[in-house]
């Protein structure tokens, strides 16, 4: 496996004569992108080691003097031996030099990690082609000490209040890597943080009928706001706090053997303790003021919720989403939290009660102004490059599922459906990670730093409506009359590319295949592409 990353490169030929100029060139390129990629990578692997990361800003070589007729045999092996000797002063000069730059895996990693959720997308030196599991495992088995310290330090220091970077946060990664993420930047705590969001996701399940995604959502979100502030006892506390308030849990829904069934499910004292500190709280509330019927919040409940800082409209899922007494939810033997449906942002379909009432309160993707944090020239490397042959079928597709009408997406879900819809179309994948989909926002529109939901539930009008526009695309384009919807995305849709922005849209690079001579043969061009929503040009180099 290549793991070396050449950001640009640029060759310049000085020639005698024109007439040669243009196949020279396409020699040149041909040998960059497949006979000479094994040889470099080799002479990256001899010249630094394994455990280190080198950032090497600039590197000119000069090639000589080559022989036209034997051109290929020299440039490649005048090539390997420059940069061999280049890479080798880079090295000698490491400590002096300013356009060379040492670092550790662990520090490159950490540099990725808060790249990505400033941004939305990975630098060009984190490889693209990592799944987000494969990426958290990777994170976890090289982060020291100090790795966690520093992301304490400029994320959830300086951006805590930061919507897009928290949400990012909670939508793109799973309840294990947060566990561990902050349980090493706060090894003082003592506890798993893992453990901590279980017990407090079970008490919550044991009460609200809100889906399993906006517990788990709003769950993070309160530990993620309480960790600057807070320490200690009180910091557990204060989130149990906000949960009970925000899902509505008071005394009245309560009862011994549910209080019972809940201690003996939760996994840490901290929480078993605050947990029995919380219904005593709720007890000597309700000694003081009844409240209302059905458990619904009385005034001195209301004065609590104010005290904690939770306003009306962050209780309105409270309404409709209590547990009375007598309904108690049955825990599995081992304390776990029953399976409860998905977020309801992904899935267009019927609504179940559960749903329509978490639509009040899904979680929500930041929209925010455009921040323009893509610098012209920068590369971001993109897969599934090979969706931009689907351009002619997207807007009535997109119109056939009723997410795109009058010139327009019909909502902010809309347009992130649509996202997630064109991975699915190059994959056949619903589960993606966001630094994957950065040329399916900007065909859609969407901005690069806004964040997305990381799975897309299906319906089966979205099914169907896909292998269509997928069959259309082999029916007509002759050559590929015969071939499956798997073919297509193997032969064509998931390819690597650098998408880059310029003066005038962005350019896409796409990585040549011996297959792309049979696009010549496609029916319309891909060169340019402009789709009613997209805001700037995108021009594609392929083919």
């Amino acid at each position: 496996m290549l793991r070396h990353i050449i950001h640009r490169q640029k060759i310049i030929l000085n020639l005698s004569n024109r007439e040669y100029a243009g196949a020279l060139q396409a020699s040149v390129s041909n040998l960059m992108q497949h006979d000479l990629k094994v040889g470099i990578d080799a002479v990256f692997n001899n010249a630094f080691p394994e455990d280190k990361i080198i950032r090497i800003d600039k590197l000119q070589l000069n090639l000589g003097t080559i022989n036209q007729q034997n051109f290929e045999n020299e440039f490649k092996a005048q090539l390997l031996s420059e940069l061999a000797k280049g890479l080798s002063e880079q090295k000698d000069n490491l400590s002096y030099a300013d356009s060379a730059e040492e670092l550790s895996k662990e520090q490159s990693l950490i540099n990725a990690l808060i790249y990505f959720l400033e941004k939305g997308y990975l630098p060009w030196y984190q490889a693209a082609t990592t799944t987000m599991d494969d990426w958290e495992t990777e994170i976890l088995n090289n982060f020291t000490a100090r790795e966690y310290q520093q992301f304490f330090d400029r994320i959830l220091l300086k951006h805590h209040a930061n919507e897009a970077i928290m949400q990012r946060l909670i939508l793109q990664f799973s309840d294990k890597f947060l566990g561990a993420l902050l349980s090493g930047a706060m090894p003082e705590f003592g506890v798993s943080w893992e453990l901590i969001y279980n017990d407090l996701a079970l008490i919550v399940h044991s009460f609200s009928r809100q889906t399993t995604t906006v517990v788990r959502h709003k769950i993070w979100q309160y530990i993620l706001q309480a960790l600057p502030d807070k320490k200690g006892n009180e910091l557990s506390y204060y989130i149990l706090e906000q949960s009970a308030v925000y899902f509505g849990i008071n005394s009245t829904v309560i009862s011994n053997k549910k209080q019972d069934e809940i201690l003996e499910g939760l996994k840490t004292d901290i929480i078993y303790a605050d947990f029995k500190k919380l219904i005593v709280c709720l007890k000597q509330e309700i000694k003081k003021d009844r409240g209302e019927k059905n458990g619904k919040p009385g005034k001195n409940t209301k004065a609590f919720s104010e005290e904690q800082g939770i306003t009306d409209e962050d209780k309105i899922a409270a309404d409709g989403n209590i547990a009375l007494v007598d309904e108690d939810i049955a825990l599995g033997n081992d304390g776990t939290i029953p399976d409860n449906e998905t977020a309801a942002i992904n899935d267009p379909g019927i609504e179940n009660e559960e749903q329509a009432s978490a639509k009040k309160e899904k979680p929500k993707t930041t929209k925010r102004k455009r921040d323009a944090q893509v610098i012209a020239g920068d590369v971001i490397f993109v897969n599934s490059s090979g969706i931009v042959i689907l351009h002619p079928f997207l807007k009535p597709y997109f119109e056939g599922l009723e997410l795109f009408a009058e010139k327009k997406f019909v909502s902010d879900e809309a347009r992130q459906r649509a996202v997630l819809l064109l991975h699915y179309l190059a994959t056949g994948e619903t589960k993606v990670a966001e630094f994957n989909l950065t040329l399916q926002k900007v065909m859609c529109g969407y901005p690069l730093d806004d964040t997305l939901p990381d799975e897309l539930l299906l319906t089966e009008k979205e099914i169907t409506e896909s292998d269509n526009l997928l069959s259309a695309v082999t029916n007509y384009w002759v050559p590929l009359n015969n071939t499956s919807i798997q073919g297509l995305r193997n032969s064509f849709l998931q390819r690597e590319g650098k998408l880059e922005l310029r003066e005038n849209g962005w350019l896409l690079t796409i990585e040549q295949k011996t297959l792309d001579i049979l696009l010549g043969k496609l029916p319309w061009g891909i060169s340019t592409i402009r789709l009613p929503w997209m805001e700037q040009l995108l021009n594609v180099d392929w083919y």
